[in-house]
C-alpha cells in the first residue's frame, strides 16, 4: 500500500509518497520538492503527477492521503487541500489533515515555531512528539510572541521559511515544513473531512471596484 503526503504552506513545497504495510510501518520511497503557492499551481501538479504515476505502475493501492493544514500561505494550503479531495474521491483513499507545524525539518522531539503573519503580527505553535501542545494561534506583536517563548525557554525555536523582522529572533534556525514528517503525526491527531485551511485571521476578500 502507499501513503502520499503533501505540503504547500511555505513558498518551497514538498510532496511524498511512502510504501509500507500500513500507517505505522512504511518507508518514504519518493521525495520531490518545488515552488509552491500563487503562480505555481503548474509544478505542484507535476510532483503529484508523478507520485501518481508511481502508485499506478506499482498497482497497489493508495491508502491514505495526509494534507498540511497551514498557517501560512493562503493559496498554497487551498491548492493542497483541493488536490487532496479530488484525490481521495478518485482513489478511495483515506483524507487527513494536520497543521503543518508538525512536518517541520527538526532533530528534536519537541519545539516552537514561529512565522510572520504580517502587521506586525506571528504565528506560533508548540510541537511535541508530533503534536500540537498550543497553537497554532496568532500572536498580536513582538512582546505578546517573546511572552509565549518564555513559557518553553528551554524548547528550540524554529523560525519558519523567512526571517522575521526587525532582527528578531535572529539566532533561530530558518526551517521548512517537509511532507514526509507529516507522516508521522498520531493518528488520534489527524484532523477528518471536511478539511479546511486553519486561518487565524479574517480572510480578507477584496471587492472590484465600481465602474462608473
Amino acid at each position: 500500500m502507499f501513503l502520499l503526503a503533501l505540503d504547500c504552506s511555505t513558498s518551497l513545497g514538498t510532496v511524498a509518497l511512502a510504501q509500507g504495510e500500513d500507517m505505522e510501518n512504511y518507508r518514504i520511497i519518493r521525495r520531490m520538492e518545488f515552488a509552491a503557492g500563487r503562480g505555481h499551481g503548474g509544478t505542484f501538479f507535476t510532483a503529484l503527477g508523478q507520485a501518481m504515476d508511481e502508485v499506478r505502475t506499482a498497482a497497489e493501492p493508495l491508502e491514505a492521503i495526509l494534507v498540511g493544514l497551514g498557517p501560512g500561505s493562503y493559496s498554497g494550503v487551498r491548492q493542497a487541500i483541493a488536490a487532496s479531495v479530488g484525490l481521495a474521491t478518485a482513489t478511495g483513499a483515506r483524507l487527513r489533515g494536520v497543521p503543518s507545524a508538525v512536518g517541520v525539518r527538526h532533530p528534536n522531539r519537541f519545539y516552537q515555531t514561529v512565522g510572520d503573519a504580517r502587521r506586525g503580527s506571528y504565528y506560533y505553535t508548540a510541537v511535541r512528539d508530533g503534536v500540537c501542545v498550543a497553537g497554532p494561534e496568532l500572536l498580536p506583536d513582538a512582546a505578546s510572541l517573546q511572552a509565549r517563548l518564555a513559557e518553553r525557554h528551554d524548547w528550540p525555536v524554529r523560525v519558519m521559511e523567512t526571517a522575521l523582522p526587525g532582527g528578531l529572533l535572529a539566532d533561530a534556525t530558518l526551517t521548512r515544513v517537509e511532507a514526509g514528517n507529516l507522516l508521522a503525526a498520531p493518528r488520534e491527531t489527524h484532523w477528518l473531512p471536511p478539511l479546511e485551511p486553519i486561518y487565524l485571521r479574517p480572510v480578507s476578500i477584496t471587492l472590484p471596484k465600481t465602474v462608473p
